[in-house]
């Protein structure tokens, strides 16, 4: 309830103040609201509105994310694929995370695997509790899947240090 009532003033804010610097913020912000409350195609069209009239500013490649989010968590991973396949060269960690999990959702694990090695190593993603948690679990699937049984065990070890309120099963 309170989500639906921030959503709507963000969005009467924007109508008000359509110039503002504000308003790629704004945008990202109803997206993420509303992709809390389970609002997933107007998380979407937030976030299409966002990349499209600010592709440059701030939170665009945040809205770019939330899509893949949002294609990642429908299950439907080669959407997903084909949205990182358009940021693949950001060095960003998020990027590299949802691209290397994606890969191995759609069956590619030697792809998954390279992008981890690519990144800083595999620190990157044991770096602490954020959204990107969503992916860690089949990224330990792809190194189960490549007998690295050591680094599969290092990230659900890293799930319960770091969200304790999943259950994991240790291998």
């Amino acid at each position: 309830r309170e989500a639906k009532g921030a959503i709507i003033t963000i969005e009467g804010f924007i109508r008000e103040n359509t110039d503002s610097p504000h308003t790629p913020l704004a945008l990202y912000l109803i997206g993420r609201l509303s992709e809390k409350i389970g609002f997933s195609p107007e998380a979407a069209a937030s976030y299409d509105k966002l990349i499209s009239k600010y592709p440059d500013k701030p939170y665009s490649l945040n809205a770019f994310m939330g899509k893949v989010r949002i294609a990642y968590l429908a299950d439907k991973f080669k959407e997903a694929n084909d949205l990182l396949s358009k940021v693949q060269g950001i060095n960003d960690d998020g990027v590299m995370l949802a691209l290397a999990s994606t890969y191995e959702r759609i069956g590619d694990v030697d792809k998954a695997l390279d992008i981890i090695k690519m990144g800083k190593g595999k620190t990157w993603i044991l770096e602490g509790k954020d959204s990107r948690s969503i992916y860690l679990p089949s990224l330990a699937e792809a190194f189960i899947a490549k007998g690295d049984f050591n680094a599969a065990k290092e990230i659900y070890e890293n799930i319960q240090k770091f969200y304790p309120e999943k259950d994991v099963l240790l291998y």
